[in-house]
């Protein structure tokens, strides 16, 4: 948080109530400043602009002329709050006193100007998220209730990827407006939070954040972005209420806001992932209803059970002293071409330990005549100590260290989070949450699968989901060697 300090320059030049108006002329016309502080020893006693000596005769003492209502901030107060202070007061220089009242600066409304404009988003003209954190804070600080909405464009990759970048910048621009133009300043601060995502910060009780809510998305669908008349414009909302009555014990206000902006954008998350949990809702069941294992599938599943009687320490997981709960394997239908896919999966249990094995698989060459290309098969196994939740995670990553053999040099995948959610209508649902890093960035992915009856396959179909969406853009492996992997 940029306060005045850091934007206070020398100390400032000053006359005193004797001084007579010709020798404070001089003095602004020197220093090519529009005005001056008036201190009568130490004390600050007045301030003296240009409008005060406007057909003023020279001789006259600044005493006679000089504002003594002056209004001063200290070198703690942040930009922002000195830029509304000075709009406020409708002055253009704030002078600035230390503990013992003691002038040691004056900064103009240009000097916060310019500061305030290096953390704006040149895209939306809106705030960084460093913005919302001072201001929240402040109000926390002040005892005032907080409630965190965090806004995420659906399906904005769609914008990029089907009109150009442009396109998605018009995207960015409209949603920006929307709540520019909804965002009351007295109760809200609104920002551009990163990518495609946005926050609001507000004094609103839960029940006007929520009306508030429901505006922004019914205007952000009345968007219509010409050279995108096809793709509709949505946005996702997640909503946490802040502090209610006094500041958690032992917790500073940073930790408090970062907390309502990590549980608002969870929620986030989840709507995103009920919204599209009913599109893949219908495409899954369409899938499985018509599909049959392929003959290579059920070869290949016999050989990996087969061998699976040894975990990765080398042990046969049926030995008495260590019994094995009930091997869960899966046949997982074929997907789309030179896309990974689920070809094997395997969750067991010995003690305290759980153990997972995926298998994946991806087509080469287009599939037909003598372009076609054998399967290319990736696996991993990982075992520890774990409980039932920890397994989920532990299925996700299983399924990303298979897929990182497929990855060209310099990319990785990390996995952070599996979420295990209720929809609205009562589904339960898994989401994946990540992050896939390139040779020049690092970008989060997300994906998520309804829970039918096996939640571990759920969970490595929403890795594998989000995994296959970030690797879209990476050119495949042509290594033949990586099949032995």
């Amino acid at each position: 948080m940029k306060t005045i300090a850091d934007v206070i320059g020398n100390a400032p030049v000053w006359v005193n109530p004797q001084h007579r108006i010709e020798s404070a002329i001089w003095l602004m016309r020197g220093h090519d400043i529009g005005g001056l502080p008036v201190l009568e020893g130490s004390d600050l006693v007045g301030m003296l602009l240009y409008k005060h000596l406007l057909g003023v005769e020279m001789s006259r003492r600044v005493e006679e002329v000089m504002d003594r209502n002056v209004v001063v901030a200290s070198a703690s107060m942040s930009l922002r709050r000195a830029a509304e202070l000075m709009t406020r007061e409708k002055i253009n220089r704030l002078p600035i006193v230390d503990d013992q009242s003691r002038l040691i600066g004056i900064v103009t409304y240009g000097d916060l100007l310019a500061e305030l404009r290096q953390s704006a988003d040149p895209i939306t003209e809106l705030p960084w998220s460093d913005s919302v954190h001072e201001w929240a804070i402040e109000e926390l600080q002040r005892g005032r209730e907080i409630t965190v909405l965090f806004l995420d464009v659906n399906d904005f990759g769609d914008f990029n990827k089907l009109y150009g970048h442009v396109v998605g910048d018009m995207v960015l621009r409209g949603v920006a407006g929307v709540l520019r133009t909804l965002a009351d300043p007295g109760l809200d601060s609104v920002c551009r939070y990163g990518g495609d995502e946005f926050c609001i910060a507000t004094l609103r009780s839960a029940e006007q954040a929520e009306t508030l809510a429901y505006r922004i998305e019914q205007q952000v669908g009345g968007l219509r972005i010409p050279e995108a008349q096809d793709q509709s414009v949505t946005v996702a909302i997640g909503m946490r209420g802040g502090r209610r009555t006094r500041e958690r014990e032992h917790i500073h206000y940073t930790a408090t806001l970062n907390n309502l902006i990590n549980l608002a954008s969870q929620d986030c998350i989840q709507k995103k992932a009920e919204r599209k949990a009913k599109a893949i809702r219908l495409s899954s069941d369409s899938r499985s209803a018509s599909y049959a294992p392929s003959a290579s599938s059920e070869l290949r599943l016999a050989l990996q059970t087969a061998g699976s009687g040894m975990r990765a320490g080398g042990r046969a997981r049926g030995d008495a002293a260590e019994p094995s709960a009930v091997v869960q394997t899966r046949i997982v239908p074929g997907g789309r071409r030179e896309r990974l896919r689920l070809a094997h999966l395997e969750v067991s249990t010995t003690g305290e330990i759980r153990h997972v094995r995926v298998g994946l698989e991806q087509e080469r060459g287009d599939g037909e005549g003598r372009n076609a290309l054998p399967l290319v098969a990736y696996s991993s196994d990982l075992s520890r100590a774990t409980d039932a939740e920890g397994a989920l995670l532990l299925v996700a990553e299983a399924t990303a260290a298979a897929a990182r053999h497929a990855l060209p040099e310099g990319h990785d995948l990390r996995i952070e989070e599996a979420l295990r959610l209720n929809t609205t209508d009562g589904k339960e649902l898994v989401t994946v949450i990540g992050q896939f890093q390139r040779p020049d960035a690092t970008q989060p992915f997300a994906g998520s699968m309804p829970v039918d009856s096996d939640v571990h396959y759920a969970v490595a179909s929403a890795a594998l989901a989000a995994i296959n969406h970030s690797l879209e853009a990476v050119p495949a492996r042509t290594d033949e060697r990586a099949a032995a992997r």
